[in-house]
């Protein structure tokens, strides 16, 4: 629902842009930007509340909007009233991306921007639990640089990551953004910063995991579909950066350490007429980096009914290793996991018509294999009819 204050603000921009919009197209283009910008930005995802030591509450909403998500934070009294604890200052906006909640403080990560040098720089924000501002550092440069998350690490400090753009001569050109980690003291205060990567494509980092050997794993992408996988040592050495290139597009990432590396990302399959459909893809690799497997989750009831109804009783024996079962009866469809020799499934549904596949002619078949449900072609299975 919007909000009276969003009408009178679409007013303005109907007012200041109606002789102009009659114009040129351009200027359409940005006026209705601006509207859904509006309200977008009013989409409050998530909203946490923590009671502070003189009895006022700390507010950090989650809003999203039409370029990022971020984060609004303030402080309400008993009257409701709001006292933003981060406001603009020196012609620069600022925006938290990411927050921390510690035993007796707040960590907050974000950056600052310019409209006037068209820069935008990290920062880093410690307030107690009282409400008091502890200190505030900006690391100021003449680039973008945007940290995604911030993590405390376990020698005390805290961990920057996000990604980094050169801007270049008078005219604010950009190249392509790499991935940037910064590794600060217990106070704030820069120890390294590190920029890796050099192809032409966006690079960013997106989430990272201390070791116990305090090395850092750090997980992001290049493009939409590539994975960039960083090893930095304490001092922010590059122990290795490798690249694995998938099929499909990267949404979510996270990350998972134990005695190997387990990356995980929602993806959308490039070739997929519906985009909006999702599946998990996991990714192990050793703590040299090397992959060990890849391997996608079992998300089969995104999985449509299509063709000939089977007979209920109609049974098969999967008859080959990891074999792909995907969304729809097509070699281009998303996979949503994968069956394995001597994997018994009861067959569902067969594809109207046959598929060639290589030297193979064979049709599409659903299965159902425990609650689960997906298509794989008729030459990895092996009919039969169940006992009794």
């Amino acid at each position: 629902m919007i909000s009276n204050n969003n009408l009178k603000i679409f007013g303005k921009f109907f007012r200041c842009f109606k002789d102009m919009v009659h114009k040129n197209w351009l200027y359409k283009v940005i006026f209705i930007s601006l509207i859904g910008l509006q309200i977008l930005s009013a989409a409050h995802l998530q909203k946490h509340k923590f009671a502070l030591e003189r009895g006022d509450n700390l507010i950090i909403e989650r809003v999203n909007d039409l370029l990022s998500e971020y984060f609004n934070a303030y402080i309400s009294g008993p009257d409701g009233k709001k006292d933003w604890i981060l406001q603009p200052e020196n012609n620069a906006g600022i925006k938290i991306k990411d927050y921390l909640v510690q035993e007796d403080s707040f960590i907050f990560g974000g950056y600052t921007y310019s409209n006037k040098f068209r820069v935008l720089n990290p920062f880093l924000l410690k307030m107690d639990k009282s409400g008091e501002i502890e200190w505030k550092k900006k690391y100021i440069s003449q680039n973008i640089e945007v940290p995604n998350k911030i993590y405390r690490l376990q020698n005390e400090g805290y961990l920057m990551v996000g990604y980094s753009t050169e801007i270049q001569g008078k005219e604010y050109s950009q190249v392509h953004s790499n991935v940037f980690v910064q590794r600060c003291n217990s106070k704030g205060e820069k120890i390294w910063f590190k920029k890796i990567g050099n192809d032409n494509i966006n690079q960013e980092g997106i989430v990272s995991r201390e070791l116990n050997t305090s090395d850092l794993i750090i997980v992001g992408k290049g493009g939409n579909s590539t994975l960039e996988l960083i090893k930095l040592n304490s001092n922010g050495k590059l122990v290795w950066h490798k690249k694995h290139r998938t099929d499909n597009i990267l949404e979510e990432i996270d990350l998972i350490v134990n005695n190997n590396i387990i990356v995980k990302s929602k993806i959308k399959n490039k070739k997929e007429k519906d985009g909006n459909a999702l599946s998990t893809y996991v990714l192990k690799l050793s703590q040299y980096g090397n992959i060990l497997n890849e391997n996608y989750s079992q998300e089969f009831h995104l999985a449509r009914k299509e063709g000939k109804k089977q007979d209920d009783s109609d049974y098969g024996i999967i008859t080959h290793s990891d074999v792909r079962v995907r969304r729809r009866p097509s070699t281009t469809a998303l996979v949503l996991g994968v069956v394995t020799k001597n994997d018994s499934v009861k067959v569902l549904n067969r594809s109207e018509k046959k598929y060639q596949i290589s030297n193979m002619n064979n049709y599409w078949y659903e299965l159902k294999i425990d609650s689960s449900r997906g298509w794989v072609y008729g030459n990895f299975i092996e009919f039969e009819k169940p006992k009794g």
